[in-house]
């Protein structure tokens, strides 16, 4: 795993990428023009490119969260005039998916309604869509040294771990259950030298 990088991904909504391709296609059935799949895929594209579709940006960690009901998505936090799209698709859209608009709707007042009540207190659900800002101090702002790469401070960190004789860490994985922590041999790096076993 490359730790230095981070991999954000595009999540349609409040309709998936199916959802918006379908209506498409309906409306140029109904209309009698070209389903060639270029002139679809050419209609879907200028729709993102004019904005008329819902994107949310989102970690890889989060899409997985969504598209598994773990979490939802307030129609707030959508990028994008997705009403547009309702507008001039509506006749085609399902009514499935014209429902669970209404669904998310009524979810998203939900959802504004709690974050702006008395208690004012944000839920780990509500928290996960606010935008945070990380700010970092630079000493020597003028001078011509950069910042090191990533990889550079953590190996350089390690070469200081390692002449430390008496300092011992415990390498494991995340995600494991209890069976896998019974049967796992836990590696254990001591002054440097690599020893198999707890």
């Amino acid at each position: 795993m490359d730790s230095t990088k981070v991999k954000i991904e595009i999540h349609h909504a409040p309709y998936s990428l199916f959802d918006i391709v379908s209506a498409v296609v309906k409306k140029r059935l109904h209309n009698n023009e070209s389903i060639d799949i270029f002139d679809c895929a050419k209609e879907v594209m200028y729709l993102h490119y004019m904005g008329i579709v819902g994107l949310v940006p989102v970690s890889e960690t989060v899409h997985e969260l969504i598209h598994n009901g773990y979490i939802f998505v307030p129609l707030n936090v959508i990028r994008g005039n997705f009403r547009k799209f309702v507008d001039m698709y509506y006749d085609y859209i399902s009514p499935d998916c014209l429902d669970a608009l209404d669904n998310a709707e009524e979810m998203t007042k939900e959802y504004l309604d709690d974050i702006s009540g008395v208690n004012n207190q944000v839920t780990q659900q509500q928290a996960i869509f606010n935008i945070h800002q990380t700010y970092v101090r630079i000493q020597n702002r003028n001078s011509s040294q950069s910042i090191p790469p990533g990889r550079d401070i953590i190996k350089d960190r390690i070469t200081q771990l390692k002449a430390n004789k008496k300092t011992m860490y415990k390498l494991v994985r995340f995600n494991e259950t209890k069976e896998d922590k019974e049967n796992m041999q836990v590696n254990i790096i001591q002054g440097g030298t690599k020893h198999n076993g707890y």
